[in-house]
């Protein structure tokens, strides 16, 4: 979401008055962790088993996050993103929610991925166990 919204426009996520961060340490904030959390995640992951928990925690996020943000405008008296000053109340629940929702697609396209990466190597490793398990019968 952070790349769409500077793309759109800079000055909804960095106030008019403040000068833009330098683009690599952006890409270093906001893009390499992302990149290499997704190749670690889909590569080296192995044994992942999509939760509903994963999924109450990702909207328990979305929910903190959004306590956070009013926190910090109730003891600053501005928002930390300038276009969170434009919403009312319910069209800031709303992006909260719907930035819920969006990470929860995120989270859900990224176990379809990995089942279809390592659906061989786990059906190989699930074969080997049960053969092992009447070996040692």
């Amino acid at each position: 979401m952070y790349w769409s919204m500077i793309l759109i426009d800079p000055h909804l996520l960095i106030p008019k008055d403040m000068p833009g961060i330098p683009l690599l340490l952006d890409c270093t904030l906001h893009l390499f962790p992302a990149v290499f959390l997704w190749i670690d995640f889909l590569a080296f992951e192995v044994d992942f088993k999509r939760s509903n928990t994963h999924v109450g925690v990702i909207y328990g996020f979305a929910a903190f996050y959004f306590c956070w943000s009013w926190y910090c405008y109730q003891v600053n008296g501005f928002w930390a993103y300038p276009f969170l000053a434009e919403f009312s109340l319910p069209m800031r629940v709303a992006f909260f929610a719907g930035s819920g929702v969006f990470c929860w697609g995120m989270y859900e396209f990224g176990a379809k991925l990995h089942y279809k990466l390592h659906a061989k190597a786990n059906q190989a490793a699930h074969q080997l166990k049960q053969k092992n398990s009447r070996l040692t019968q």
